[in-house]
């Protein structure tokens, strides 16, 4: 997902119609859906964005004796 921090910002999810979204704003986009965003408007545009790391992705290292 993402937050949107200053100025507007589009965003083109599959299966969705164009989100036009502005400051404050949180627009999320589901997994697996291929999506797009862009700055829109005048000005500046600035998001934040929040993406959780798949389990697959984790890195556990066991017995190494360096506080496990």
């Amino acid at each position: 997902f993402w937050l949107i921090m200053e100025g507007k910002e589009e965003f083109l999810i599959e299966g969705e119609p164009l989100i036009k979204s502005e400051f404050g704003d949180i627009v999320f986009a589901p997994e697996e859906r291929w999506h797009r965003a862009l700055a829109a408007g005048t000005g500046m545009g600035t998001r934040l964005a929040i993406t959780p790391r798949p389990p697959s992705l984790h890195y556990y290292q066991t017995g190494t004796g360096g506080g496990d």
